[in-house]
């Protein structure tokens, strides 16, 4: 890794993840800062977090544990009407979470002030999703800032969450990024959307509809999660696969955040100006980490990454 400070940022929703006996702090947004401030630490680089709590317990307990990551929380801004966002998060064995997500809290009214502007015009790479555009004025401010984030990887990562989302908001979004990371049901989503007769075969694979997706939109790469079975990366024409690791999964292990570090990775290796072929697998490393552990902020270990990702080089 060289010695050029980066900054990567998550923008969007901030809020706790509430499970049946638990409560993390999380949100995709902040999970991709938090994975990519810690694989970026070693060089300087930070990932932070633009989003916005309420003023009240639970938003000065957030800002609390994002501090304790070793996180700025300069951009987070606080709002004194609004609460602290919450999502009720169940994991059952066997398959894959499902969320409730609170309606009307303070990411809902995000705003793009000086500060954010700033942040925009200076950051490296941004990750944005759906769910904190299903307001008006959270959509009008993630936009402004990816306007001024021009010379950023905008990474868009689709994150559909049940309705709340729509056509218009997931093309405006594909118009404004640079890149794209979608897993396979997103992805089906996506070609009900926009598939073309040109697109001979079902996203089962996806491969010729991606091709199409990339080439509508001007993306520079897409990335395609698909769990156990890994990553897998469109560059120019060319997918690339591979190795994933092997992991021992904790008793107490669940899938959230497993693909939020999947797109920390990617973005970092990009960064790092790493081969596709390292890139896919820092990917499936990160991502294979997290969901061996509890949590959506588990810690991933830095150097055994580099290992699997560089060898000895």
């Amino acid at each position: 890794m060289d010695s050029r400070q980066r900054l990567v940022v998550g923008l969007g929703e901030a809020l706790f993840d509430c499970f049946e006996n638990r409560q993390i702090a999380g949100g995709a947004p902040l999970n991709v800062a938090f994975h990519a401030n810690q694989l970026l630490k070693s060089t300087d680089g930070s990932g932070a977090i633009a989003s916005r709590v309420g003023d009240d317990a639970l938003g000065r307990r957030l800002v609390q544990e994002i501090r304790s990551k070793g996180m700025a929380t300069e951009w987070l801004q606080k709002d004194a009407d609004r609460p602290t966002g919450t999502v009720q998060v169940d994991v059952t064995a066997g398959s894959d979470a499902t969320y409730r997500i609170s309606e009307n809290v303070a990411w809902d009214q995000l705003e793009f002030t000086p500060q954010w502007k700033d942040l925009a015009a200076r950051c490296d790479a941004v990750v944005f999703g759906t769910l904190a555009q299903r307001s008006e004025t959270s959509r009008r401010a993630i936009h402004d800032f990816l306007h001024h984030a021009s010379g950023a990887i905008r990474l868009f990562d689709v994150n559909l969450r049940a309705d709340l989302y729509s056509e218009s908001v997931v093309k405006e979004s594909l118009r404004l990024a640079t890149a794209l990371k979608v897993n396979r049901q997103e992805l089906q989503t996506l070609h009900d959307m926009f598939g073309s007769g040109n697109s001979k075969d079902q996203p089962d694979s996806g491969r010729s509809f991606a091709q199409e997706l990339k080439e509508e939109f001007d993306l520079d790469w897409i990335a395609l999660t698909s769990g156990k079975e890994g990553t897998k990366l469109l560059t120019e024409t060319t997918w690339i696969d591979g190795d994933s690791p092997e992991v021992p999964f904790d008793k107490e292990a669940d899938s959230v955040g497993a693909g939020d570090a999947c797109c920390a990775a990617l973005i970092v290796g990009r960064l790092l100006e790493w081969s596709p072929e390292e890139l896919v697998r820092a990917a499936n490393f990160a991502g294979a980490s997290v969901a061996s552990r509890q949590g959506a902020t588990a810690p991933i270990n830095v150097a055994a990454l580099i290992e699997f990702t560089l060898g000895n080089q």
